[in-house]
């Protein structure tokens, strides 16, 4: 029943899949008008360290406005240092794998993981293997169950690597379910690459669902997206007040509005 339904989901339209050159304008709107107030409004973070994976067909490039906001909001972001995403090819995931135990044993506490598309299935893997090293998933636009021909790329992701998984020929592809971990999935109902149905967490399984309106390139990019993660990362943890900032003492004032000499400098003056 569950393949028929996912069968019966189609994958975008040719025209859905060229409007995502819209994600230039998100880039260049976000850059231009939003990240300063963006920043500004995000509560502070706590320097927690964030691995970052892009997507398929994409590298460390694609991630980096993402990757700076984050830094200048307070976090440690790190890129996943692989190149190019090709698809899972022999040694991604253990590759993966020590990048998470490398900033784990370097930060001291266990790494959140932001994976693009394709890099968020790599990151439930992740937290399937090794739910100890990881405190939280986040996946922007990934498919979380469903029939992989339905995506827009499922072509040129055959083609790249039908020769170590020859299953794919079948569409035979296990989706990830880390329930060991907390899980949030942000999609948009725009999305021209990965049908948004798939990317909404079923019932029963882990994790929740933000929804965000945009193109799928332009999710890395997106101010909605900075927004929510900046308000999801900034939460409390449970029973732990929120950080908030020093306040300072007001200074005191003289009789004509003047202000007070610190009190050492006031002990000079009469001394003298």
């Amino acid at each position: 029943m569950k393949k028929a339904l996912a069968a019966a989901i189609a994958r975008p339209t040719l025209l859905a899949t060229l409007g995502e050159t819209r994600c230039i304008a998100e880039l260049s709107r976000y850059l231009a008008l939003s990240e300063r107030r963006l920043v500004a409004d995000a509560p502070r973070g706590d320097g927690r360290p964030i691995l970052v994976i892009p997507g398929f067909l994409c590298s460390d490039l694609s991630t980096w406005a993402l990757r700076r906001f984050l830094r200048k909001v307070g976090y440690r972001s790190f890129s996943w240092k692989q190149g190019v995403n090709w698809g899972p090819k022999p040694g991604v995931r253990t590759r993966l794998l020590h990048r998470v135990h490398e900033l784990r044993d370097r930060c001291g506490e266990p790494v959140t993981i932001i994976g693009w598309s394709l890099g968020g299935f790599y990151a439930r893997e992740l937290a399937c293997i090794r739910p100890d090293l990881i405190r939280e998933i986040i996946t922007l636009g990934s498919p979380l169950h469903g029939t992989p021909q339905s995506t827009a790329v499922w072509n040129a992701f055959l083609w790249l690597n039908r020769k170590h998984l020859p299953q794919l020929a079948w569409g035979d592809l296990q989706f990830p379910l880390p329930y060991e971990v907390p899980c949030l999935s942000i999609f948009s109902k725009g999305d021209g690459i990965v049908p948004w149905q798939f990317c909404v967490p079923r019932r029963g399984h882990c994790g929740d669902r933000l929804e965000v309106k945009g193109s799928h390139i332009g999710l890395v990019a997106n101010s909605e997206v900075m927004r929510l993660l900046g308000q999801h990362l900034g939460r409390p943890a449970p029973g732990r007040p929120p950080r908030l900032a020093p306040r300072r003492r007001p200074r005191r004032l003289r009789g004509d509005g003047s202000p007070r000499a610190p009190g050492r400098a006031r002990r000079e003056q009469a001394a003298s």
